[in-house]
């Protein structure tokens, strides 16, 4: 049995297996293999060792490219959006916690964790509403809001 039609096979079996394993290794194995089977064929290639290295050599060769290909093709959905949790919590509105007091420092409740907070407002009761304007360290910097009274 000529060495091409072993090559042949392979190559089938390699392109059918893709259809059990995606992700383009297969193929890539399937279509050096066919290639290397046309060039025992035509006389390009001779013998087991030249076509072993030919079949590694353009199963590298097919394996890279093919990822590119489908990699552009099969490109999945994406979102690019702001993670910076400080600019998503700037302008937000939280609730006063601990009364801010002389010292104008007291606690906030934002996005359902507890958190320091400063206020150059002077003093804000426990229940009524900030909004965020901005962060030193751990520290909320925040400003009453208008209309902000406690909840009953």
């Amino acid at each position: 049995m000529p060495l091409y039609w072993i090559y042949l096979a392979l190559g089938i079996l390699g392109l059918l297996s893709e259809l059990v394993l995606p992700g383009a290794v297969a193929s890539a194995f399937g279509l050096a293999s066919l290639s290397v089977a046309f060039g025992l064929y035509v006389g390009w290639l001779e013998g087991l060792p030249s076509s072993f290295l030919g079949c590694t050599m353009l199963a590298v060769v097919y394996s890279i490219g093919l990822r590119a290909v489908v990699g552009q093709i099969g490109q999945g959905e994406s979102h690019e959006g702001e993670i910076d949790e400080d600019v998503q919590a700037f302008g937000s509105v939280a609730d006063v916690l601990q009364e801010f007091d002389e010292v104008k420092e007291g606690r906030i409740r934002l996005h359902g964790s507890d958190w320091p907070a400063l206020s150059h407002d002077g003093k804000i009761s426990k229940g009524e509403k900030v909004k965020v304007i901005g962060r030193e360290n751990l520290i909320w910097m925040v400003e009453k809001i208008d209309g902000g009274e406690p909840h009953p």
